[in-house]
């Protein structure tokens, strides 16, 4: 493995799991399948994926406990 391909990994590690931490609803959404980006551990297309499911959980409901754990 290359050395910064080992970067990456770490960064997308890093950042999934205090996402993960600080947003547990979108780890359920990320387990039942419905982010396809998690798997090529690429930090941009999962944050980009994040942001658009964000966007969604918005417009649905900007009070949510989803939307308001996203921001803190």
């Amino acid at each position: 493995m290359e050395p910064l391909e080992e970067i990456d990994i770490f960064i997308f590690d890093t950042l999934t799991d205090i996402l993960f931490d600080k947003v547990p609803g979108y780890k359920e959404v990320v387990d039942m399948g419905e982010n396809s980006f998690f798997s090529d551990r690429s930090t941009y297309l999962f944050m980009n994926e994040f942001a658009v499911y964000l966007g969604g959980q918005i417009i649905a409901d900007r009070t949510s406990s989803f939307v308001e754990s996203s921001f803190d």
